[in-house]
């Protein structure tokens, strides 16, 4: 049986879509100002901006609440990001490492700079291979 897929709930206004991803008023027209959509993922009618899901969860993610928590690396850096509220950056050397803030990014923008995205359990497994023990679960969110 095929399943209803229902096209209509996979558009939304930019209202819309900002609220369930908890990203300010302007950050979608900004967006699109500065051509992050690709073509067919965003038009306008009359005088609203709508968006489709997939181009939303291809620049932001999964939606708020349903997982806020994103993880990439490159090399001997990690980078966990909590939506667009926050974002740090992990750098190991052989001995030792040095956290720092950096400016949240889009899963695209991340792959664009050669990261990778990682999920919860191979960030855990990261850290223990370069031989830290940390009870992660006590500052990492799902």
């Amino acid at each position: 049986m095929r399943e209803n897929t229902k096209p209509l709930e996979q558009v939304l206004t930019f209202a819309e879509a900002a609220k369930r991803w908890g990203l300010g008023h302007s950050t979608l027209r900004e967006a699109a100002k500065h051509s992050r959509f690709l073509p067919g993922e965003i038009r306008k009618s009359g005088g609203t901006w709508l968006v489709t899901e997939e181009a939303m969860k291809r620049l932001y993610g999964e939606p708020k609440g349903v997982k806020n928590m994103q993880y990439y690396r490159k090399g001997n850096i990690i980078i966990e990001q909590c939506g667009w509220e926050w974002a740090n950056d992990y750098t190991f050397s052989s001995d030792d490492y040095e956290v720092g803030a950096v400016v949240c990014q889009s899963t695209a923008e991340w792959l664009e700079q050669g990261y990778e995205q990682i999920d919860k359990q191979e960030l855990i497994e990261e850290i223990e291979a370069r031989g830290y023990v940390v009870d992660i679960e006590d500052y990492l969110e799902e």
